[in-house]
């Protein structure tokens, strides 16, 4: 019996007469309901004369859930079906469309109203939430993995292809509204990449992670007043822009402020917050300054930095950053290990295990590193990091066996989605490095999501 699939479109609101539809379209790490949470209802509540749908694609209309990212057609298939949703029943009676996309989603829309001129002539609001419309760096994939990523490449050619595209056919001004909305902590898609493609007056922040942002909590949510203001074709009330303006703000404009309030007083746990903050709006010059002025604290800051200098060295490869950012984990761990704190001891030694390993072709000491941080990570409380530490120590220390058990054990903790991003990051870099192509297919099917 053929299993069953859900219809891909849901009606939320459909009155009889109204000319205006809002379609939903999900992307990465979402499917047609749960990415919105509560988001498509409350918007019925308080926008009129819109019917409402939020549209999903099950894997009758798209490819196998691993090569959803893999190459062009795939892309081309999603932008494909939304238009072909568009153009039949129910959505073909509308006069004009609103779609309003998330991450992945979003670059199907832009390439279908590309594509479409029909369309885009009907299309009258896009917004866009954490879309990656300038790509992702080419550390958030591996190009060993055959699957997963690899054409979301700054300078790759279907981002190459669509910004071309996308500025010939709506530059300098689109014929609908658009609007593109990054969210203030999202670590999965950076706001350069959401943001930068398009004219300042087209951009947003709202509070939230990749995925929040577009779950609120309640009618008084920034993102569902952004949505209620773009449909209702009113200009952002004061009480309706605070909260964007304080998502947008709040840490650079504070940070300042808080740290000389602090005074002598940082700690580790201010100094981290603080320029993660400061780094989530795009300000990594500030967040680097603020760890480093502040590195003596302790380990936490030690490390931080390290894993700023880290990501340096993963975005352009060059291995004076690794460098830096090994020499800074090696410092640490040497500290953490004077004092005995086992979860600092496991943290810096993967990580030099991994600089040692990938960067630097010193299997012998990346061994080392890898027992130690084996050891204690063991010791310390199971949470998602202590067990993504002791897959990925026996990946180094040749168990692949038992490290992608490992691994499929911390997919079933608690962990936020960018924590799973990070250790898919990192394993998947492991077995490039060790031309495993059945390692790195069983990898892919643990960190690949169900899209």
């Amino acid at each position: 019996m053929p299993e069953y699939q859900p219809k891909a479109l849901n009606a939320i609101r459909n009155g009889p007469d109204w000319e205006r539809a809002v379609v939903f379209f999900h992307g990465f790490l979402g499917n047609r309901d749960d990415t919105w949470d509560r988001l498509p209802g409350l918007l019925g509540a308080v926008v009129a004369d819109w019917d409402i749908y939020t549209l999903g694609y099950s894997s009758t209309f798209r490819p196998d859930i691993m090569g959803v990212w893999s190459a062009d057609p795939d892309l081309s298939i999603l932008a494909t079906f939304l238009k072909t949703q568009a153009s039949i029943d129910p959505l073909r009676r509308y006069r004009s469309l609103a779609v309003v996309a998330h991450s992945m989603g979003g670059l199907a829309v832009q390439r279908a109203l590309v594509d479409d001129s029909s369309l885009a002539d009907r299309t009258d609001k896009v917004i866009l939430f954490g879309t990656p419309s300038a790509g992702l760096r080419k550390a958030f994939w591996v190009g060993f993995w055959k699957r997963q990523l690899r054409n979301m490449a700054i300078g790759s050619e279907f981002i190459t292809t669509l910004r071309r595209d996308w500025a010939a056919r709506f530059e300098p001004e689109p014929s609908f509204d658009l609007m593109v909305v990054a969210g203030e902590q999202d670590q999965f898609v950076p706001s350069k990449s959401s943001l930068d493609p398009f004219p300042q007056r087209s951009r947003h922040v709202v509070p939230g992670d990749h995925l929040s942002m577009v779950r609120p909590a309640d009618s008084d949510s920034p993102t569902l007043k952004l949505l209620m203001s773009a449909l209702s074709d009113t200009p952002m009330t004061d009480e309706m822009a605070a909260p964007l303006a304080l998502a947008a703000e709040i840490p650079d404009a504070t940070v300042s402020g808080f740290i000389e309030a602090r005074g002598n007083g940082m700690s580790q746990q201010d100094v981290v917050r603080a320029a993660l903050a400061l780094e989530q709006i795009g300000k990594r010059d500030k967040a680097l300054a603020l760890l480093q002025r502040y590195q003596a604290l302790g380990t936490d800051v030690q490390g931080t930095l390290a894993g700023r200098i880290k990501r340096m060295w993963l975005e352009n490869e060059e291995l004076g950053f690794a460098q830096h950012a090994l020499t800074l984990y090696q410092g640490a761990l040497e500290e953490a290990r004077k004092s005995g704190d086992v979860e600092q001891i496991y943290y810096h030694s993967i990580n030099v295990a991994f600089l040692e390993f990938v960067a630097f072709d010193r299997v012998e000491r990346a061994q080392d590193m890898a027992q130690i941080a084996l050891e204690n990570a063991s010791l310390a409380k199971a949470n998602a990091w202590s067990i993504a530490t002791q897959a990925e120590a026996n990946l180094y220390l040749g168990h692949r066996d038992l490290a992608v058990d490992l691994y499929y054990r911390m997919l079933g903790m608690d962990a936020e989605p960018w924590e799973f991003a990070s250790t898919a990051l990192q394993a998947g870099q492991v077995a490039s490095k060790l031309k495993d192509s059945e390692l790195a297919d069983r990898l892919e099917e643990i960190f690949t999501p169900d899209v």
